[in-house]
C-alpha cells in the first residue's frame, strides 16, 4: 500500500470491487504523487517547484485515473508535503488545518479528481464525504475556529461538486381501494310505450274476460297462453327497435309480423268464444 502501482496491483489481483476498495484520502494519497515510500513509483521528481500548479494537476489526473474506479470512500484533507512517523515504511501524510499556509492542495480544486470521471461527469460512487484530520493537539480541536475551518472546507466541496437526489415518494400506508365494476341504471328517457305494447295489454284484457264469459273454454287458455308470447314478442320487439344496427331492425321488423299474425290469430279465437258465451247466455 505504499506505492500507488502496487495498490492498483492488489485491488485488481483480488478483482472484488464490491468488497474491496480504496478510501482515497487527500492528505495520504499526496505522498504517492511524491513517491515518499515508494521512489520508484513518484509521479513528480524530487525537490520540483511546487510554484507549478499546472503540474501538480497533471500528476493528480495520473492518480486518480488510476485509484478512482476502486474508491468507495473519500477523506477530505490538507497536507503541507511533509510526513508524519518513523521508520522506512511509516511515513504518512502530515495533516494540517485547510486553511494552513503551508498547505499544497488546493481542496476543491484536487477534490474535484476523486470525485469526477475522465469525462468530467460526477462518478457518484459514493454519497457522503468525510474530514480526516488526525494527529491535531487537544488545544486545536478545542478550538471552535478549527471546526469553522473544516466545515468551510466540506462545504466548498460539497459546492463543486455536490449533487441533489429527489427524495422517492413514501410508500402508500394504507390499501390500495378496490376496483368494483357498478353498473349503472339506464336513464330514464321517457319515450311512450309503442301502440303495439298497448294493443297487446287490450287483447290480454279482453281475452280474459271473454275467457270468463265463456266459462273458460279450452280456447281461452289457448288464447291467454298466445298473449302471454305476444307481449313478450312486442317487449322484445321494441327493445330492438330502439336499438342501433342494421340487424337488430331486422329482427325488430320479424318479431312484428310475428306479432301481428299472432293477434289474428288471437283475435279470430276470442271472437269464436265471444259467439260461445252469447250462444250460452240465448239458452
Amino acid at each position: 500500500m505504499h506505492s500507488w502501482k502496487k495498490m492498483v496491483d492488489l485491488l485488481e489481483r483480488v478483482n472484488r470491487p464490491k468488497s474491496l476498495g480504496f478510501q482515497a484520502d487527500m492528505a495520504h494519497t499526496l505522498l504517492y504523487i511524491l513517491g515518499y515510500n515508494a521512489a520508484e513509483d513518484a509521479i513528480l521528481p524530487p525537490e520540483w517547484d511546487w510554484l507549478d500548479p499546472h503540474r501538480l494537476d497533471e500528476a493528480m489526473k495520473t492518480l486518480t485515473q488510476a485509484l478512482r474506479p476502486w474508491t468507495i470512500d473519500f477523506h477530505v484533507a490538507q497536507n503541507d508535503a511533509t510526513v508524519h512517523g518513523s521508520g522506512t515504511h511509516d511515513k504518512s501524510g502530515h495533516h494540517c488545518l485547510p486553511n494552513d499556509p503551508n498547505g499544497k492542495l488546493s481542496i476543491p480544486n484536487h477534490a474535484g479528481y476523486w470525485l469526477h470521471g475522465e469525462d468530467g461527469r460526477l462518478t457518484k460512487a459514493f454519497r457522503h464525504i468525510c474530514w480526516d484530520g488526525c494527529m491535531f493537539p487537544n488545544e486545536v480541536m478545542m478550538k471552535p475556529e478549527t471546526w469553522n475551518s473544516i466545515l468551510g472546507a466540506m462545504i466548498a466541496v460539497r459546492d463543486a461538486h455536490g449533487w441533489r437526489e429527489e427524495q422517492a415518494p413514501a410508500a402508500a400506508t394504507t390499501p390500495l381501494p378496490l376496483e368494483v365494476e357498478v353498473r349503472k341504471k339506464r336513464a330514464k328517457t321517457g319515450r311512450p310505450l309503442p301502440w303495439h305494447t298497448y294493443l297487446s295489454a287490450f287483447f290480454f284484457i279482453v281475452s280474459l274476460l271473454t275467457a270468463v264469459g265463456s266459462r273458460w273454454h279450452e280456447d281461452a287458455t289457448i288464447t291467454l297462453v298466445l298473449m302471454v308470447v305476444l307481449t313478450v314478442v312486442s317487449a322484445v320487439t321494441n327493445r330492438l327497435w330502439n336499438s342501433t344496427g342494421g340487424r337488430r331492425r331486422v329482427l325488430a321488423w320479424i318479431c312484428l309480423i310475428i306479432w301481428v299474425c299472432g293477434m289474428g290469430l288471437v283475435y279470430r279465437v276470442t271472437e269464436k268464444m265471444g259467439k260461445l258465451a252469447g250462444h250460452k247466455a240465448g239458452k
